[in-house]
């Protein structure tokens, strides 16, 4: 175990360094330090702040230093650590020291947040049935922790390290150059298919539901059911981060706009109305084959479902084509001014994700064509129609803002 003064100078020493090192940037940079510079004229101001930050710097150093002597210290003489040794009350502390790589056999069932503080007897246990064949963790509702499905986790595969490998090859490669982001972005995309696309035993139902009697349902048919499997939640959570950047940038785009008595600003006039209003009857026409296709599969119309998919990626495409035409032919640039920056980063956002689900709704022609999808087995297709009705309906208030408004002269 660790030293507990050390660990009580290693606390007291980060504390304080940080907050003296980090608070006096909030001041230089009211005073219009700029962030990330390394140097600077003397006698504008910041000296004595700076010199302030450095010293807490050097005590934050000193915390981190301590740190690393107690881990080292322990490792070579510290006390053996037990199980539980802070007597805390949570379930994580329950386990032996060091866990089992299963943790619990079976499950326990905890009914306080801190079960092992509580009075009266140790939290019953909850049997747990899985296929042993494959990997499976429980799903559970998220208030009452009420088990509700098998989670189907993956099992050992280098394809996520080299899925990470490309991710961050795709990163490095956008402080260089950008024909190489985009070389690491269809490296990325391509590693992802691989490593999500099903094997052929994972396409075989009764492999998929298999399991031992009494067992809970796989994760991946439980919508008949009325349940929603994790990832669910999981594009909800995205979208609505979406959400939240396109409106930051449409709040943007009327920050700007009071600030000029005329809009566009100079001499820009407001763009053309026939292509994007085009694109605009391209995605809402892209609405009957969403519905469709998950009404079909639901009915487990595998085919109504495949020709769903190609007469909604066509439709996403042509929007893709018609909105890349339009910025072709405007008369102003991204970089022209600061009304053709927000106009050509709202359009670009909202067609770098409209081209993310043409790619998506490739992938799943791809599985609809092998049978992938059926009337049990269609999470997925739910999923993605979330974000076709999400890509649909959040570009027809765009529409009106920036081309519409405009031209009526009520913006």
């Amino acid at each position: 175990m660790l030293d507990e003064r050390l660990g009580q100078w290693n606390f007291w020493l980060t504390f304080i360094g940080f907050n003296v090192a980090f608070f006096p940037m909030h001041i230089t940079g009211l005073l219009g330090m700029p962030r990330r510079y390394y140097t600077y004229p003397a006698g504008i101001g910041w000296d004595g702040l700076n010199f302030l930050s450095t010293i807490g710097a050097l005590i934050l150093a000193c915390g981190i230093l301590l740190l690393v002597i107690n881990v080292i210290r322990t490792l070579y003489g510290g006390a053996v650590a037990g199980d539980n040794p802070w007597q805390a009350g949570t379930l994580e502390w329950a386990t032996t020291s060091p866990p089992q790589s299963y943790s619990f056999e079976p499950l326990p069932t905890a009914y306080s947040r801190h079960p092992l503080w509580e009075k009266g007897p140790y939290p019953t246990a909850y049997s747990f049935k899985s296929n042993l064949e494959r990997r499976e963790t429980l799903g559970t509702s998220a208030a009452e922790a009420r088990p509700e499905m098998r989670i189907w986790v993956a099992g050992d595969s280098i394809v996520p390290f080299i899925t990470t490998l490309a991710g961050m090859f795709a990163f490095i490669a956008t402080l260089f150059s950008l024909t190489w982001t985009i070389v690491g972005t269809i490296l990325l995309f391509v590693m992802l298919i691989i490593w999500h696309w099903p094997k052929r035993r994972d396409r075989e139902m009764e492999w998929v539901k298999s399991g031992p009697p009494g067992a809970l349902p796989v994760d991946v048919v439980v919508r008949p059911l009325g349940l929603k499997p994790p990832y669910y939640y999981g594009a909800i959570l995205l979208l609505v981060i979406e959400m939240a950047e396109l409106a930051m940038l449409v709040a943007t785009y009327f920050y700007l706009r009071v600030n000029f008595d005329k809009w566009p600003p100079g001499d820009l006039t407001p763009p053309p109305l026939p292509l994007p209003t085009l694109a605009v009857l391209l995605l809402l026409a892209a609405l009957i084959p969403t519905y469709l296709g998950d009404k079909a599969i639901k009915h487990n119309n595998q085919r109504g479902l495949l020709w769903s998919y190609v007469v909604g990626t066509i439709l996403f495409g042509a929007f893709i084509v018609v909105q890349f035409i339009h910025l072709s032919q405007l008369s102003y640039s991204w970089d022209t001014n600061a009304y053709s920056s927000i106009l050509w980063l709202l359009i670009g956002f909202h067609w770098l994700f409209t081209l993310g689900l043409v790619i998506e709704q490739c992938v799943f022609i791809a599985l609809s064509s092998v049978r992938y999808f059926n009337g049990e087995r269609n999470s997925g297709v739910e999923y993605n129609g979330l974000n076709s009705y999400f890509t649909i309906f959040t570009w027809v208030p765009v529409y009106f803002i920036i081309y519409v408004l405009p031209k009526l002269h009520i913006l």
